[in-house]
């Protein structure tokens, strides 16, 4: 599985993730492959150092979804979904 989050250059670390900001995501797996270009709702930001602001993100065009959270043990869980 690859996920690759491209951001505009203007974008400061630890603030939202807006449509306005927002490049596009490409998800990738075995199973599915996916672009996301915009944002239903802001997703949460992500610190300078590449962790997660809240410690999970979700991004949403339509139907197309992916989240990922880091778990209590570490680890990393991650959900996503196309359209039908």
């Amino acid at each position: 599985m690859s996920a690759e989050l491209d951001l505009d250059q203007g974008y400061v670390f630890g603030t939202p993730i807006t449509d306005d900001n927002f490049v596009d995501l490409t998800f990738k797996s075995s199973t599915l492959n996916q672009i996301i270009t915009t944002l239903d709702n802001p997703a949460t930001g992500i610190n300078s150092d590449g962790s997660l602001v809240t410690g999970a993100i979700n991004f949403q065009d339509g139907a197309k979804v992916f989240a990922f959270q880091v778990s209590s043990a570490g680890g990393l869980n991650w959900f996503a979904t196309s359209e039908a």
